[in-house]
C-alpha cells in the first residue's frame, strides 16, 4: 500500500474519531453554551438602558446685532486688527453659545437649577456623582456633545445619552434655551461695555475741547504738491469740537440704553430634540455572542480533558 494513502486514511479516521467524541459530549457542549449565553443575556437585560436624542441648532444670522456692529468695528480699527473676515456681535454670540453648550460645568449648573428633573437628581444622589461626572465619561465617548460622522464633527447637531429617569428630549431642548439665555445676557453686557468704553473716550476729549475752547471741528491742510492739497481732520478727537463730541456722546447714551434692553426674538433650535431611541447594548446580541463563546469554551474544555486522559 502507498504510504501517502495510508497517511490520508489515518487522518480521516482521526477526524472521524474527534467528531464522534464531540457528538457524545453534545449535551455538555450545549449546556455550557446555553449557560454562558443566559448569563450574558441576563447581564445586559438587567443593565440600565441608555437612550439618545439629537437636537439641531440654527446658524446665528449676521444681522442679529446689525445696529450695534459699528462699535465693534471701530474697536477693531483702534486695535489695528487686520482680518479678512469681519467679526460681528452675532459671530461672537455663536462662538460663545457653542463654547457654553460644550461646557460640562454649564451643564452641571443647569441641572442644579432645574426643578423638573427630580428623578434624575435622585439617581445622581444615589450614585454619589454630579451631573458633570455623569455626562463626562472619561476616556470613552461622553454622554453629551457634538455628533460625529466618520470622525467628522457635525456642526449644530448635539446628542444626549441619558437614563430612563430623565426625559432627555425635553431636557436637551431646555438646556439649549437656558444656555442661549445665558449667552444673550453675556452679549448684552459686552455690547454695553464696548459702547461705554467709547463714551468714556469721548467724554475725556470733550473736557479737553472745552478747555481749548474748540466748539467747531478744526481742519488741517496737507500740501500734496505745488498745485494740489487736501483738508483732513486732525487725529486727536478733541479737534472735532464740543458740538460734534457732545452729539456722539448723546448717540452713545441712546445705544447703551437700547443695549441694556435687548431681548432677541430668535429661537436657536432648528429641529427640536428627536424622539429618544435605545442605544445601549442589545440583550439578544449579547445572548448570541455568549452562546458562541460558550461553544468555544466547551470545546476547549473537552479537548483539554481528553489530552489529560490520553497522557495518563
Amino acid at each position: 500500500m502507498n504510504p501517502n494513502n495510508q497517511t490520508i486514511e489515518t487522518d480521516e479516521i482521526d477526524l472521524g474519531e474527534i467528531i464522534r467524541k464531540l457528538w457524545k459530549e453534545k449535551f455538555l457542549i450545549l449546556s455550557i453554551s446555553l449557560i454562558v449565553s443566559a448569563l450574558a443575556y441576563v447581564h445586559i437585560a438587567f443593565k440600565p438602558k441608555t437612550f439618545q436624542t439629537i437636537v439641531v441648532l440654527r446658524n446665528i444670522p449676521s444681522t442679529l446685532f446689525i445696529k450695534f456692529n459699528t462699535a465693534i468695528n471701530l474697536q477693531q480699527q483702534q486695535q489695528q486688527q487686520q482680518q479678512q473676515q469681519q467679526t460681528t456681535f452675532a459671530s461672537l454670540l455663536e462662538d460663545e453659545l457653542h463654547q457654553k453648550l460644550n461646557s460640562f460645568d454649564n451643564l452641571n449648573e443647569f441641572v442644579k437649577q432645574n426643578n423638573s428633573i427630580n428623578s434624575f437628581k435622585t439617581l445622581l444622589k444615589e450614585q454619589q456623582i454630579s451631573a458633570k461626572d455623569y455626562f463626562l465619561n472619561g476616556s470613552s465617548k461622553n454622554k453629551f456633545g457634538l455628533e460625529t460622522e466618520k470622525n467628522k464633527i457635525l456642526k449644530n447637531r448635539y446628542y444626549l445619552n441619558f437614563p430612563k429617569e430623565l426625559k432627555g428630549d425635553e431636557f436637551l431642548n431646555e438646556y439649549v434655551l437656558f444656555t442661549f439665555q445665558e449667552v444673550e445676557n453675556s452679549m448684552k453686557n459686552q455690547i454695553v461695555s464696548v459702547f461705554s468704553s467709547e463714551k468714556n473716550d469721548y467724554e475725556k476729549n470733550l473736557v479737553i475741547a472745552k478747555q481749548l475752547n474748540i466748539q467747531e471741528p478744526i481742519l488741517q491742510q496737507k500740501l500734496q504738491d505745488r498745485s494740489l492739497f487736501m483738508i483732513n481732520e486732525p487725529k486727536e478727537l478733541y479737534y472735532s469740537g464740543t458740538k460734534v463730541i457732545q452729539n456722539e456722546i448723546d448717540t452713545l447714551n441712546k445705544l447703551i440704553a437700547e443695549a441694556k434692553e435687548i431681548k432677541l426674538d430668535f429661537n436657536p433650535i432648528l429641529d427640536r430634540a428627536s424622539k429618544p431611541i435605545i442605544v445601549s447594548d442589545s440583550s439578544l446580541k449579547f445572548g448570541i455572542l455568549g452562546f458562541i463563546v460558550g461553544l468555544f469554551l466547551s470545546l476547549i474544555y473537552i479537548i483539554f480533558r481528553n489530552v489529560l486522559k490520553s497522557s495518563q
